[in-house]
């Protein structure tokens, strides 16, 4: 699949010479972005395009390159392309990239697995790592998939970034299920709320997941597994170590910071020791040592020197 069609513009980087010899440049777009519970049919169908495709490794190339995992291209889905990248091409990727292939994790996590990944996470009390293990993903897209299926509890306002889907049913949940419910069809929808189709359909089996969950965490109703599962946010965020703020980075790593830096090593490397962020660990550092003055107020000239 590629930028031929017509449906995306991610491929800039694509030539016309090659997008012209594409066997799906009079195909139908939507064919090479099925929908997430698409039928192993749909996706061969896809696939059979690609088969016969003269520039089917370019494609895959440039896949890669452009950062797209959600559309099939070169003949693989999103999926199938992540299996495909060796470890040390993995641990190669810009960090942007990574974040890319996060995102669409933790988006197919909520969309398949969610109410599972609840249930997980809350009911048995599973540790972020494990659960990620168990389910083949990164510890950060365990916790963004959970960020996508439970709203934000009043008490712990998110600073982490958001998800399409998050904005999504944070802005217009009610009319999805309005919509849905009269029988509007998803495309209609989309125009209503004014996002993509696939959007659409990933909010709607996301509310699903999280509808099913809340039966399942506890007997007491849906209300009660709310209040479980938003309960979790702070623990999950921090085993996860992903959007720590300065208070995550005290509890979960506090000690070990002061232990390195007294050892000499410099908190730029204490963070790289600890695979945290650079500026979270430096004024997690000068709150433990100049308790009296917020991290927020510290001068650039203090935090350089604390390095």
């Amino acid at each position: 699949m590629n930028t031929a069609t017509g449906r995306r513009t991610s491929h800039a980087a694509h030539t016309i010479d090659w997008r012209a010899a594409a066997a799906c440049k009079d195909a139908d777009p939507d064919l090479f972005f099925p929908e997430p519970r698409a039928s192993k049919k749909a996706i061969q169908a896809a696939k059979a395009v690609c088969a016969r495709c003269p520039v089917k490794q370019r494609c895959l190339d440039e896949a890669f390159k452009a950062n797209e995992w959600e559309a099939i291209c070169g003949g693989l889905t999103p999926k199938e392309r992540e299996k495909v990248l060796t470890p040390a091409h993995a641990a190669n990727l810009s960090a942007g990239r990574r974040r890319t292939m996060d995102n669409a994790s933790a988006r197919q996590l909520a969309v398949q697995r969610g109410s599972d990944l609840l249930v997980m996470l809350v009911k048995r009390q599973m540790s972020v790592p494990d659960v990620a293990e168990l389910v083949n993903a990164t510890p950060r897209a365990v916790f963004h998939a959970f960020l996508t299926l439970v709203p934000e509890s009043p008490d712990n306002k998110r600073t982490n970034e958001t998800l399409a889907i998050e904005r999504v049913l944070g802005e217009s949940q009610e009319t999805l299920r309005t919509l849905q419910r009269i029988g509007r069809t998803h495309e209609e929808i989309g125009r209503a709320v004014g996002t993509s189709q696939s959007i659409v359909s990933a909010c709607l089996s996301v509310l699903d997941q999280r509808d099913d969950a809340m039966r399942r965490v506890s007997r007491k109703g849906p209300a009660e597994s709310l209040r479980l599962i938003q309960a979790e946010e702070t623990r999950i965020r921090r085993e996860s170590r992903s959007g720590l703020t300065v208070e995550d980075v005290l509890a979960v790593a506090g000690p070990k910071i002061r232990e390195l830096h007294a050892g000499g090593m410099g908190l730029r490397q204490v963070a790289l020791e600890l695979g945290l962020s650079r500026e979270t660990v430096r004024k997690a550092y000068l709150q433990m040592t100049t308790p009296v003055r917020a991290a927020k107020d510290l001068t650039k000239s203090e935090m350089g020197a604390a390095a």
